[in-house]
């Protein structure tokens, strides 16, 4: 019987997602002149986060959130470091952002295709894996549409580093290999922390499968980068993990757990990508027949295993990686698996199944991105209202929690210390926050939501709040309270507290 081919076949997938990956950068790149206000939207904080490296210097206390914090005890700075010189030479924060972006694709296509020369895959199958891991709709609704660009950096990272350990997979460490190790180790402490997490199962596989020499050469190699990074992880290790404030957060994981309609999609999808990678390790390790392949990723398919089987949640530190993360953590391997695979040798069967993946998975990848993960929306009269209204305040302001399909009440937090110059008692990352504060913002929320106009009262007088933002509802609410009004637009008010 002729066999099934798939070569040709193998360019249908790359083509298809990277002129799609293309379409969604067009489209996002209306970023550069306009600060996305929208929701499904954590760019906006790391646009915040650039501008109060630049304003308020480094470890020092940053007044725009939260009343005063100090934004790099909490957070990777790497993005934002490497961002600040191409924010310095354009002097337009979200052009920098936009091409920042830009630059990582970059980055990750290049590395893509030099992992592709080391392991001698063919030129079409070096795009198929940088369409798997950096061309899917997890990763263009990560990377583009929410602009998760640190946790961009730290898969990076990983990528990288991943290089390097199959560049020594049979080899002695030699000099070359701290030269290269260190920074790539340094940059993954820095990037972002569940990234972080996760790219030490991968130096724990290249340690088992080591000599005992070896593997003292990796660990002091990878103190060198500790020591390196000591300016931004003594803080973090002090302020997040001696001092509990990790503790405080409900574990991310969770969602594992949680079977609605609407994370329906996710585990499906996070199954199928578990399933794609194990059984395409299965292949890839009975082409190979060598042992030091299994050692070498016990950690990865064990880790596939526990969020298979949902055990994650319940597993410290990890428990703190969002499902998102380890779906595109996981397919950077499940996609090396799949490459490595010899199609070759592969019986007429298994042949016509992966022929079927290649042919629907594109198109099935595009339609599922082009429902579930949102374009760029133009501003709204609602943004244009909030925005005019935001130019009147002059002191400490809040936005209101409220819903609108087009306007995200965190994203102001950050837009107006930025191109007004306000602080606010809110923020985007609560963890940077102490948590009574974070409790009495609770309250105020809570006072907002029950029209409790003594607690909005007495908890906007310990946020020193001066402003209120609202919308809707929230500004019937806010006339009850006989709070000033200062403005009305559309659906948009503007309040001015009586309490400070």
């Amino acid at each position: 019987m002729k066999k099934i081919s798939i070569d040709k076949l193998i360019y249908l997938l790359p083509i298809t997602w990277i002129i799609y990956l293309i379409y969604r950068l067009i489209n996002i790149s209306s970023i550069a002149v306009k600060f996305p206000l929208d929701y499904d939207n954590d760019l906006s904080s790391y646009i915040a986060y650039i501008f109060f490296l630049l304003k308020c210097g480094w470890n020092n206390l940053c007044n725009y959130w939260y009343n005063g914090f100090f934004p790099f005890y909490h957070y990777s700075p790497a993005y934002f470091i490497l961002t600040f010189p191409i924010y310095y030479l354009t002097k337009n924060i979200l052009l920098s952002v936009f091409i920042s972006m830009i630059l990582l694709f970059l980055i990750a296509f290049i590395l893509s295709l030099i992992i592709g020369k080391n392991e001698n895959l063919s030129f079409n199958k070096k795009i198929l894996f940088f369409s798997l891991v950096f061309a899917n709709p997890f990763a263009i609704s990560s990377y583009i549409k929410s602009g998760r660009l640190p946790e961009f950096l730290g898969l990076i990272s990983i990528l990288l580093i991943f290089i390097i350990f199959l560049n020594y997979f049979n080899k002695k460490l030699d000099k070359k290999f701290f030269i290269v190790f260190i920074p790539s180790y340094l940059l993954l402490i820095l990037s972002h922390q569940q990234m972080t997490l996760l790219g030490h199962l991968l130096i724990l596989g290249f340690l088992i499968i080591k000599n005992n020499k070896d593997r003292i050469k990796v660990i002091f190699a990878s103190i060198i980068g500790l020591i390196l990074s000591s300016f931004w992880l003594i803080n973090y290790i002090k302020y997040n993990l001696l001092e509990g404030n990790l503790n405080t957060l409900k574990p991310i994981a969770l969602q594992f757990l949680i079977f609605t309609k609407e994370s329906l999609l996710r585990n499906i999808s996070i199954t199928l990508v578990i399933l794609f990678l194990l059984i395409s390790f299965i292949i890839y390790y009975r082409q190979e027949k060598n042992k030091k392949i299994i050692y070498f990723f016990s950690p990865i398919l064990i880790l596939s295993l526990l969020v298979l089987f949902r055990i994650i949640p319940f597993i410290k530190f990890f428990n703190q990686v969002a499902p998102n993360t380890y779906m595109i953590f996981l397919i950077l391997f499940a996609s090396f698996f799949f490459v490595k695979i010899n199609f070759k040798k592969l019986n007429n069967l298994i042949r016509l199944i992966i022929v079927l993946i290649l042919i629907i998975l594109p198109f099935t990848g595009i339609i599922v991105s082009h429902l579930e993960t949102p374009y760029y929306r133009e501003y709204t009269k609602t943004e244009m209202s909030s925005i005019e209204l935001l130019n009147k305040i002059n002191n400490n302001f809040i936005v209101l929690n409220g819903h609108f399909p087009t306007s995200y009440p965190p994203a102001y937090h950050s837009y107006a210390p930025i191109f007004l110059n306000l602080t606010t008692p809110q923020g985007f990352n609560p963890n940077s926050a102490n948590i009574n504060h974070l409790y009495t913002l609770q309250a105020l929320n809570k006072a907002v939501s029950e029209e409790n106009c003594q607690d909005l009262e007495i908890n906007a007088n310990k946020l020193k709040l001066n402003y209120m933002l609202a919308y809707d509802n929230a500004c019937e609410f806010l006339n009850k309270c006989n709070i000033s009004l200062i403005d009305k637009k559309e659906n948009v008010c503007l309040f001015k507290s009586k309490t400070v």
